[in-house]
């Protein structure tokens, strides 16, 4: 989940304590307590984790990336879930930065784990990541089977934010592989997605949702079409900080 500004203060009052602790206790943690040092490293890898979630959210990637993989070296042999969640977050962040070969084997990597942890959360997300790298790979079955995939398993566990970003993805995916008769088309699944988002008053993926939405309009011609979502997209990730912001102010202006 997006992180709120309380568990922004949290984590970086967990960063601090930990750092602290470490700092403070090394001799002694090094000699006599080692279950205290894997505790402090556990503390590091959830907040660096946080930390980089929220940096993505301002559209900050380098600086997201560079927390996450500092979390996953001190999350290795500690704390497997939280390894697994960083990994495809990790994951996620290459792709937008076009590290295609990286993405996959992390996404790879937190699959396999997420499948022994039997963590079914995880294991939509990778799911929809795997699906979006697919689109890029030109692997256009494998994209419609785990963005189909994603979707059954966010309908199965009944959370909403799961459930919107699996139907935007799905629209992404029927935009890029064409749409078989019988089912919603992209327009209406981005919709649904945005609905829900509305919704629960998620506005950070509300932003994201819109500018994937605005972003499939223009690559389709549909310039006309394509102004309000990236419109609204622009004026939240403006509130938000976010560096989308002049990626969706680029895209209005070239139509």
């Amino acid at each position: 989940e997006r992180a709120s500004l309380e568990q922004t203060v949290a984590a970086l009052r967990t960063y601090r304590r930990a750092v602290k602790e470490l700092a403070d206790n090394e001799a002694l943690l090094a000699e006599k307590d080692e279950e205290m040092r894997q505790l402090a490293k556990e503390e590091l890898a959830q907040a660096m984790n946080v930390l980089g979630v929220l940096a993505f959210d301002r559209g900050d990637l380098p600086s997201a990336l560079g927390y996450l993989q500092e979390g996953l070296q001190l999350a290795a042999g500690a704390d497997r879930r939280m390894e697994l969640y960083l990994l495809n977050n990790v994951g996620e962040i290459q792709f937008w930065m076009g590290d295609l070969d990286e993405s996959a084997r992390n996404l790879g990597r937190a699959m396999e784990m997420a499948t022994e942890q039997e963590d079914r959360r995880a294991l939509g997300e990778i799911q929809r990541n795997v699906a979006r790298l697919s689109i890029w790979q030109q692997r256009h079955d494998r994209a419609v089977a785990y963005a189909d995939r994603a979707l059954a398993l966010a309908e199965q566990i009944g959370n909403e934010e799961s459930k919107g970003l699996a139907w935007v993805l799905v629209g992404e995916v029927r935009a890029a592989t064409g749409t078989p008769s019988g089912v919603d088309s992209p327009d209406d699944c981005f919709r649904r997605g945005i609905d829900v988002f509305r919704r629960i008053g998620h506005q950070v993926e509300l932003a994201r949702a819109l500018y994937s939405w605005g972003h499939t309009l223009h690559g389709q011609g549909r310039t006309a079409d394509s102004r309000a979502p990236l419109g609204e997209a622009l004026q939240l990730f403006t509130l938000q900080g976010s560096a989308l912001a002049d990626r969706a102010k680029g895209l209005i202006g070239s139509g």
